[in-house]
């Protein structure tokens, strides 16, 4: 009989324990996760491509233009043109 009331005391003390254990678990504050910063990809350039064309009063596309015959301006300000096809 003391037996009996022996494993039972055990097994009621054991399962106070797991309630608390379990209850105090769930309590605990979830970690907040760390914030991914996005990777940025900066490029200084100097070289533009300004695709044009030019054409007549017709709409007929005008052909035998050279470099002299174009201006460049950004913000009002002249700009070098380096390469011209």
């Amino acid at each position: 009989m003391k037996v009996i009331k022996l494993c039972r005391s055990v097994v009621l003390w054991a399962g106070i324990l797991v309630v608390f254990a379990i209850g105090g678990y769930s309590q605990r504050p979830t970690p907040t996760p760390t914030p991914v910063e996005e990777e940025v990809i900066r490029v200084d350039t100097e070289l533009i491509d300004v695709p044009i064309s030019v054409a007549d009063k017709t709409g007929k596309p005008i052909l035998d233009l050279k470099l002299s015959n174009f201006r460049l301006r950004e913000d009002g300000k002249p700009q070098e043109i380096t390469d011209f096809s």
